[in-house]
């Protein structure tokens, strides 16, 4: 019994050891919920990136022959609080926010209330001060979307980044 275990023991430093061995080779990125080329967006070669202004209200469409996913660039003066409101028509609906470099900071999977067929949209969500992507992506169904974000700074007294 005591041999077994020695053995058991022995294998699981060894799958340890492969893995990490596999890691420094290769690397390992994350998993991140949706690729994103931040460069892309920024020379305009992702089509659909629009710029929106905090406070306002924006809407669009997921159709069938349309894109999956539709960007919105905003920037942020200082550090502070987004709050993001509206309502999705669609079946199920990613909300995802990416930094500069196109890293996913923040992500929500919503889905509709079966009867009313609509996703209402109220989260918030704190950010250092920058330029950001919001994304409405399709995860499954098509239909409209509306939503507004609302800022309130953070008011420090340093720059956060």
């Amino acid at each position: 019994m005591k041999m077994k275990k020695m053995l058991m023991k022995r294998n699981a430093i060894s799958i340890i050891i492969a893995f990490t061995i596999v890691i420094s080779l290769f690397g390992f990125s994350g998993v991140r919920g949706a690729c994103f080329d931040a460069e892309a967006a920024e020379n305009g070669s992702i089509s659909d990136v629009q710029r929106y202004s905090l406070g306002s209200y924006e809407s669009g469409s997921i159709t069938e022959n349309g894109p999956d996913k539709q960007y919105y660039l905003f920037s942020l003066p200082e550090s502070g609080e987004i709050h993001i409101t509206g309502q999705a028509a669609v079946k199920w609906v990613y909300l995802r926010v990416y930094d500069s470099s196109g890293e996913d900071v923040w992500n929500v999977n919503l889905n509709w209330n079966s009867t009313s067929e609509i996703i209402p949209i109220d989260e918030t969500i704190v950010l250092t001060s920058g330029q950001y992507y919001f994304c409405v992506q399709k995860d499954n169904g098509y239909g409209n979307y509306s939503f507004k974000m609302d800022f309130t700074p953070c008011n420090e007294t340093f720059n956060e980044t």
